[in-house]
C-alpha cells in the first residue's frame, strides 16, 4: 500500500519524464535504430507519450499496441518498442508476470544495442529492476538496476550534462524504491535527494519527474513516523503540476491516500477517513489493488470511530477483491489480507478467521514454491549428468579395448592413447564432482524447503492461539511483527548461505515476536566475539532459528521465573561456534539417555552431515545441561568459517 506510488510514480510518470526528454534531446542524443520505424508506429507512440493526450487507459492503450503487435509481427525493432509500451501499461494495471515478459522481449533486442539505442537499453534495465522487486525477487531487482546505474553514469559522446542527470536522477528514483522493499529508509531517503539534486542541476524545475520525487520523499519520511518532514515534502510535490490532466488526478489520489495515513499517526481519524474516501472514489477499475488497499484502511478507521456497518461495507468489498484478484503483486496483496484479518480479529468474525487465515497460509507457502521448482530443475540437471557419466563410462571401456592393439602397434600411437585417456579420466572424474556438488546442494535446499513450512505452521499456529482465547489486541501485534519476519525470511530463502549479521537480524525478529506471546516471561542476551566481522562471514540459512525455537518452547514452558536465553558466538581454530543457553527445566537423566529429539533439531543435524559432506571440515552439535551448577541446557553448533571467498 505505502510503496504501490512507487511503482505508479516510477512507471507512469518518470515513463512520461524520460520519453519527453527523449524527443526535446534528438538532435543531441542520435537514435538510429528508433528512426528506422514506420511512420505509422511513431505517430502511434506520440499519441501514447503526449502529455496533451486522452489515452490514459491502459487496457485501451494495451488493445491500440496489440494490433499494431500483430500489424508489424515480421518487424523485429518495432515489436520491441511495442512491448516497451505494453510493459508499461501491464505495470499500471499490477499484472508484472506479463509486464516481465513484455520486457524481456524489448531487453533481449535492445541489449545488442547498448549504444545506439542507449535510452531504451536503459529503460529496460530498470523495468526490469522494478518488476522482480514487485514480484518479491529483490536480488534479481538489485542486480538490475546496478546494470543501469553502470550505463547511466558512462557519458556518451556529445551527450548534454542536462541529459545525463534526468538520466541518473531517474536511475536513482527507482533504486529508492528497490531499497525501500528492502526496508533500508535511510538510503532509499538518500537516493531520491540525490535524485533531487540531479534533475535540478539538470534544469528540472518543475514537472511530473519532481513531483513524484518529492512525493516519494513524503512516503519515506510518513513511515518512519517523521510527520514534519513527510509534511514538508508532501507539500513541495503538490508545488509541481504535470501538462497531463490524468496525471495531475491521479497524483491527487495518492496525495489523500499519504495524507490520511498521516492523520492517523496524528490520532484524527476523522479527517483520515475523509481523505481516504475521496481517493478511493477517484480510484477507477484499472488500478484496483490501489483502492482495496485504501478499503482495507478504511474499513480499520470506520471501526476506530464506532461506525461498524460502513466498517464492514469496506472490509467486505476488499475480502471479495482478494479472493477474486489475479494480480502479481505479492507486496500490496500481502498487505490486504494482513488487514483484513486484522479486522476479522477486532469485530470477532470467527468463522472468517479462519478462512482468512489458511488464505494466508497458502498465500505465504506459496512463495516458497520457487525453492521447489529450484531443487527439481537441479535434479533434473543431476540426471542429465548421471546419463551423461553412463555414456563417458562405455566410451572408457571401448577405448580400453583399443588401447591393447594400439599399444602392439607402435609407441607413438600408445603414447596418444595414454594422453587420451588420462583426458577422459580428469574429464570423467571432474564431472562427477560436480555431480556431487549439485547433489549436495539439491538436499540442502530441500532440508531448507522443510524448515519453512514448518516455521510458519508453528508462527500460525501462536497467532490462533491467541484468537482463540480471545487476546485480539495481543494477536494484532503478533500478527504485524509476524509479517515482516516473514518478510525477512522470504527475502533470504532463495539463499543456501546468509551473513552472520541477516541471521541474527532474523533471529531478533523472532526472538521479540515470541516475547510478545509468552508476555516477556524471558529476555534475551546476544555476545558475539568483537574480532568477528558478521558482515562477511556466512552460516546456512535458518539454521540457528529452530534451536531458538526449541529453548524458548520447552526451557521456559510452565516456568516461574523469568528466563533468560543467551547465544554466544565466537571463533575457535577455523570453525564458527555458535552456543544458545538458557536457565529452564533442562533434560532429565531418562530423556537425556534416550536422545529425544524434535522434527527441527533432526533436521539441523541433517543438514550439518550435508555441509560436512560439501566443505570437507568438521561439523559438531551438541546438547547438554549446564555445568555450571544452574538448571538448563547448553546447545553447541560448531561449522567451518565460510566467507564469499570461500
Amino acid at each position: 500500500m505505502k510503496t504501490y506510488f512507487y511503482r505508479y510514480a516510477a512507471v507512469l510518470a518518470f515513463c512520461f519524464a524520460f520519453f519527453s526528454c527523449q524527443k526535446t534531446n534528438k538532435v543531441i542524443e542520435n537514435q538510429p535504430l528508433k528512426d528506422r520505424l514506420s511512420g505509422e508506429l511513431n505517430a502511434i507512440f506520440s499519441k501514447i507519450t503526449n502529455e496533451n493526450t486522452d489515452i490514459s487507459d491502459p487496457k485501451k492503450t494495451l488493445e491500440i499496441l496489440s494490433d499494431a503487435e500483430k500489424r508489424y509481427a515480421a518487424d523485429t525493432l518495432a515489436i520491441a518498442y511495442i512491448n516497451l509500451f505494453k510493459c508499461d501499461c501491464y505495470s499500471e494495471l499490477g499484472q508484472f508476470d506479463q509486464a516481465l515478459i513484455c520486457n524481456n522481449i524489448a531487453y533481449n533486442y535492445f541489449k545488442n544495442y547498448p549504444h545506439t539505442a542507449r535510452k531504451e537499453y536503459i529503460d529496460v534495465l530498470r523495468g526490469a529492476s522494478l518488476l522482480y522487486a514487485s514480484l518479491g525477487d529483490s536480488e534479481r531487482a538489485i542486480n538490475y538496476i546496478k546494470k543501469a546505474e553502470y550505463e547511466a553514469l558512462i557519458k556518451q559522446p556529445g551527450q548534454s550534462t542536462r541529459v545525463y542527470n534526468v538520466t541518473l536522477a531517474n536511475i536513482y528514483g527507482y533504486y529508492a524504491y528497490i531499497l525501500e522493499l528492502d526496508k533500508d529508509l535511510k538510503k532509499s531517503r538518500g537516493l531520491l535527494l540525490k535524485s533531487i539534486k540531479l534533475n535540478l542541476s539538470g534544469g528540472q524545475t518543475k514537472g511530473t519527474t519532481l513531483k513524484a520525487v518529492y512525493y516519494n520523499l513524503a512516503n519515506l519520511y510518513e513511515q518512519s513516523n517523521q510527520i514534519d518532514s513527510a509534511l514538508f515534502y508532501l507539500k513541495r510535490s503538490k508545488t509541481y503540476l504535470s501538462a497531463n490532466k490524468k496525471i495531475n488526478e491521479v497524483m491527487q489520489m495518492e496525495y489523500n491516500r499519504l495524507q490520511s495515513r498521516i492523520y492517523v499517526r496524528q490520532n484524527k481519524i476523522d479527517s483520515a477517513i475523509y481523505t481516504a474516501e475521496e481517493s478511493f472514489a477517484g480510484l477507477d477499475s484499472t488500478r484496483m489493488i490501489i483502492n482495496n488497499d485504501v478499503a482495507t484502511e478504511l474499513a480499520l478507521n470506520y471501526l476506530k470511530l464506532g461506525s461498524l456497518k460502513k466498517a464492514n461495507q469496506y472490509y467486505q468489498h476488499a475480502k471479495s477483491y482478494f479472493f477474486k484478484a489475479t494480480v502479481s503483486d505479492y507486496t500490496s496483496k500481502e498487505k490486504i489480507i494482513t488487514g483484513l484479518i486484522a479486522f476479522a480479529l477486532q469485530t470477532k468474525k470467527n468463522a472468517d478467521l479462519d478462512i482468512l487465515i489458511k488464505a494466508y497460509q497458502k498465500f505465504a507457502r506459496n512463495n516458497y514454491d520457487s525453492e521447489k521448482a529450484k531443487a527439481l530443475k537441479n535434479a533434473e540437471v543431476i540426471y542429465q549428468v548421471k546419463a551423461q557419466n553412463d555414456k563417458i563410462e562405455k566410451l572408457a571401456s571401448e577405448n580400453s579395448l583399443k588401447s591393447t592393439v594400439i599399444k602392439q602397434r607402435t609407441v607413438l600411437l600408445s603414447a596418444i592413447f595414454i594422453l587420451l585417456a588420462t583426458s577422459i579420466f580428469f574429464y570423467y572424474r571432474q564431472l562427477r564432482l560436480k555431480e556431487k556438488h549439485r547433489a549436495i546442494d539439491l538436499e540442502q535446499r530441500l532440508r531448507l524447503a522443510q524448515m519453512n513450512p514448518h516455521f510458519i505452521a508453528n508462527a500460525l499456529s501462536a497467532i490462533q492461539k491467541e484468537i482463540y482465547e480471545h487476546k485480539n489486541d495481543l494477536a494484532i501485534s503478533y500478527l504485524n511483527k509476524y509479517a515482516v519476519l516473514n518478510r525477512l525470511i522470504l527475502e533470504n530463502s532463495r539463499n543456501k548461505y546468509i551473513y552472520l549479521d541477516d541471521e541474527l537480524n532474523i533471529l531478533r525478529n523472532y526472538i521479540e515476536l515470541q516475547q510478545i506471546r509468552f508476555t516477556n516471561k524471558f529476555e534475551y542476551i546476544f555476545d558475539v566475539a568483537d574480532d568477528l566481522v558478521m558482515e562477511e562471514i556466512k552460516i546456512p540459512n535458518m539454521l540457528l532459528q529452530p534451536i531458538i525455537e526449541n529453548a524458548i518452547e520447552h526451557a521456559f514452558k510452565n516456568m516461574i521465573d523469568r528466563g533468560l536465553l543467551e547465544l554466544k558466538i565466537f571463533l575457535q581454530g577455523v570453525h564458527l561456534v555458535c552456543e544458545v543457553k538458557d536457565n529452564g527445566h533442562g533434560l532429565s537423566h531418562q530423556i537425556h539417555k534416550q536422545g529425544k529429539k524434535s522434527f527441527s533439531i533432526q533436521i539441523i543435524k541433517e543438514r550439518l552431515a550435508l555441509l560436512n559432506k560439501e566443505t570437507g571440515n568438521r561439523s559438531s552439535f551438541e546438547m547438554n545441561p549446564r555445568d555450571d551448577g544452574q538448571k538448563g541446557l547448553v546447545v553447541k553448533l560448531t561449522i567451518p568459517i565460510i566467507t564469499d571467498y570461500d
